[in-house]
């Protein structure tokens, strides 16, 4: 790909990405900050594929601006989907720890002047202009390549280690989402490389299902994050004790999903 490509596949991405910061900073929708992420995680990631094997210095990234801005909004998501979890289990809205419930609401409504502040579209401007100047002018298949084995290779290293940690399974999780939002780019007949990597017999359904386990697991890690001490410190004594049972039921679920995750991921490598 030449420059003026890569900056038209920029362009798109900034598109979007200034479509869903105004949806967000209009009503903090939990869709809205979700499809907000996916499009700043998009970004990031081509910009990555793009620095693989990039000798200059200087290398392409998102603002810090829009860097906080993600962060927020992820912790506000967070929250938000604690929420949703919690009225989910508990169905009955007379047995819902509401103290607890109340104090998510609290954080959130603390985030949300951050996030306005910030996610504004000048800010997503500021960015464009700052990383237009940093695009190369070409993108070659052959980096696009040597940029899949480096992810591979690094997704290869971590299931290696004899014991597979939490943070383990979110860095593979982060380096698949990087391959699979750049591999549109190109045309499906050099696309297909992805699959002549690590698990060669596997089809595309597999690591889409592989991605939505390890999405799951770490969905499950921050749902018990939000449960410790600090943020149950001096509720009442019913909502501690609702919330321990819920705590317990999930990290039961949580150590069933890794066990699989890791057999999953160590017979994905099985001959290799």
């Amino acid at each position: 790909m030449n420059k003026r490509q890569l900056k038209h596949i920029t362009n798109d991405h900034y598109r979007l990405l200034k479509m869903q910061i105004k949806k967000v900073a209009d009503n903090f929708d939990a869709d809205a900050i979700h499809e907000f992420r996916v499009a700043y995680k998009k970004l990031r990631a081509f910009f990555r594929m793009i620095n693989a094997g990039n000798k200059k210095n200087e290398k392409i990234k998102i603002s810090k601006k829009l860097q906080q801005a993600y962060g927020i909004a992820g912790s506000i998501r967070d929250l938000q989907l604690q929420q949703q979890r919690i009225r989910e289990i508990i169905v009955h809205e007379f047995e819902r720890p509401q103290d607890y419930l109340d104090r998510l609401q609290q954080t959130i409504d603390k985030l949300k002047p951050g996030f306005a502040e910030i996610g504004q579209g000048k800010q997503v401007d500021k960015c464009k202009n700052k990383t237009d100047a940093l695009i190369p002018d070409e993108f070659s298949i052959q980096r696009f390549r040597d940029f899949v084995s480096q992810k591979w290779a690094s997704v290869r290293t971590i299931i290696k280690y004899r014991q597979l940690r939490d943070d383990h399974l979110h860095t593979i999780r982060k380096h698949l989402k990087d391959l699979f939002y750049n591999l549109k780019i190109f045309d499906e007949s050099e696309g297909a490389i992805i699959s002549q990597g690590i698990w060669k017999e596997k089809d595309e359904a597999y690591y889409f299902q592989l991605l939505d386990d390890l999405g799951s697991f770490q969905d499950r890690c921050m749902a018990i994050s939000l449960l410790d001490k600090k943020w149950v410190n001096g509720l009442n004594s019913y909502n501690r004790k609702k919330l321990v049972r819920v705590k317990n039921n999930w990290m039961i679920e949580k150590r069933l999903l890794k066990q699989m995750l890791v057999i999953k991921l160590g017979s994905g490598m099985a001959g290799q």
